[in-house]
């Protein structure tokens, strides 16, 4: 993404995200939750937190399954990374390879903002600041402190 801090872009990804999983988009299509089904055990087992035991999981799911995916892939492919040159297979062994680097060079590195996503109101009921202040200081709970720089693009993440 060239600029993280994009509002209509986030908005759109959320969107994007809510009707994947909603189940309106598979009607009619073949679909495979397997990766996510994984995922979940995963998280069950270790304590991963989901979205990272999905970025383990499927490049190597892909990869593994591509004579009955690839098509599919090519397709991603295109569309999400603009593939155009090569054949099916190759086109899905790029798309397989980008979303891999994505992984692993933006998406685990640099913070990911939705400003309002939750208001203050609704999130003082769900927990309030000092119960939240003391989950960060017991020891088996995950925190991290992410803070903005002076300039536009300068984020910070503490783990």
């Amino acid at each position: 993404m060239k600029d993280p801090a994009d509002y209509t872009i986030a908005a759109n990804f959320m969107w994007c995200c809510t009707m994947a999983l909603n189940g309106l988009i598979q009607k009619g299509v073949p679909n495979d939750w397997a990766i996510h089904a994984i995922g979940h055990e995963l998280t069950a087992l270790y304590g991963i937190d989901h979205a990272r035991t999905l970025a383990i999981i499927a490049p190597r799911h892909y990869a593994h399954f591509l004579d009955n995916k690839k098509e599919k892939l090519a397709q991603y492919g295109e569309r999400v990374w603009n593939i155009t040159e090569g054949t099916v297979e190759e086109k899905a062994n790029v798309a397989i390879a980008k979303t891999e680097e994505f992984f692993r060079e933006f998406w685990n590195k640099k913070p990911f903002v939705v400003r309002s996503m939750i208001s203050k109101e609704i999130m003082g009921a769900l927990i309030d600041g000092d119960h939240l202040a003391g989950l960060s200081l017991e020891e088996g709970v995950e925190s991290r402190l992410v803070k903005k720089g002076k300039k536009h693009n300068d984020w910070t993440c503490d783990y």
